[in-house]
């Protein structure tokens, strides 16, 4: 072998890291897949109320919040 032994096995090793590369890029789009699909959308207010919203340990608003609009 001639060059600098360092050198040659570095570029031994290219397919090896290349290959790691694919794997790992590969990977990345199926550890975001959510394997459940979402419900229906649901509207968290109503026309002049809000009943899914709730204060802190409180069952219903806050007192003094109102929805607007």
């Amino acid at each position: 072998m001639k060059g600098n032994p360092q050198q040659v096995g570095a570029m031994d090793k290219t397919p090896l890291y290349a290959t790691l590369l694919w794997v790992c890029c590969a990977a990345v789009p199926l550890a975001g897949a959510d394997a459940t699909t979402p419900g229906p959308w649901r509207s968290l207010l109503n026309d002049d109320s809000a009943p899914d919203w709730r204060g802190w340990k409180e069952p219903g608003l806050p007192a003094g919040w109102r929805v607007a609009g």
